[in-house]
């Protein structure tokens, strides 16, 4: 499959006008998110045992929380995770390139003060089964 640099560019363009997220590509084995935000925070650390993220910032620059030990956990879905603090967090920002990889079951949380493009592959894996 691919994604022309033309319809790439139309897409950002459209979510530029109006932030948010557009799924590119979605199958059982991963999803392709092309976003655009625009001064937002998560309010709540997020974690997936069953799905990686590779973070790739095309534009602006935006901010992780990664990691530590959430305090305050729920879990919303299976295989999910929330919670409003992770102690010992250590927080890295992105800018135009950098490339992020979190790894599932990792504690993240990400803020935007000003604006970010980014893509987000999420390769999945099949639930462990215990």
């Amino acid at each position: 499959m691919v994604f022309s640099a033309e319809e790439i560019e139309g897409s950002i363009k459209a979510l530029q006008a109006s932030p948010g997220s557009k799924n590119l590509y979605n199958d059982k084995n991963f999803a392709i998110d092309l976003t655009v935000e625009k001064n937002t925070g998560a309010m709540e650390f997020e974690w997936h045992e069953h799905r990686d993220h590779v973070i790739h910032v095309l534009e602006g620059e935006t901010d992780y929380e990664l990691g530590g030990t959430p305090e305050g956990a729920h879990s919303p879905r299976d295989g999910e995770g929330l919670a409003p603090s992770s102690v010992g967090a250590t927080k890295v920002t992105l800018k135009k390139g950098a490339i992020l990889i979190i790894r599932r079951g990792t504690p993240h949380r990400r803020t935007t003060p000003h604006s970010v493009t980014f893509t987000l592959t999420g390769p999945m894996s099949s639930p462990v089964t215990r």
